[in-house]
């Protein structure tokens, strides 16, 4: 059987899920509280539960590209660092992983 040598667009998937993370995040933040919290019987939960174990999973992985040694407690993920999650938000992500950031080019 041969091998598929069918050329990846990388940057094209990196800004179609940042571009969905945007929305997805987008309607999030205008949901009302009790949606975002709401007890589900499944998954991780909750709205909330997931959304926060999708950005700790990616600041881990985000660590590991960058060699950086890192504890569970640093991410600014577990409950003990939420209170600074907005200061974080922020600050942590360069231009060019925001939404839109490619596209204006």
């Amino acid at each position: 059987m041969a091998v598929s040598r069918t050329i990846v667009d990388f940057a094209h998937f990196f800004d179609y899920l940042v571009l969905a993370r945007h929305r997805l995040l987008q309607w999030v933040a205008d949901a009302r509280v009790e949606v975002y919290t709401r007890a589900f019987p499944v998954g991780l939960g909750s709205i909330r539960g997931t959304v926060l174990h999708v950005a700790d999973t990616e600041w881990r992985y985000v660590q590991r590209l960058v060699r950086r040694d890192y504890m569970r407690a640093d991410s600014p993920f577990a409950p003990e660092g939420l209170a600074a999650l907005p200061q974080f938000a922020a600050s942590s992500y360069p231009a060019a992983c925001r939404p839109g950031a490619r596209a204006s080019k």
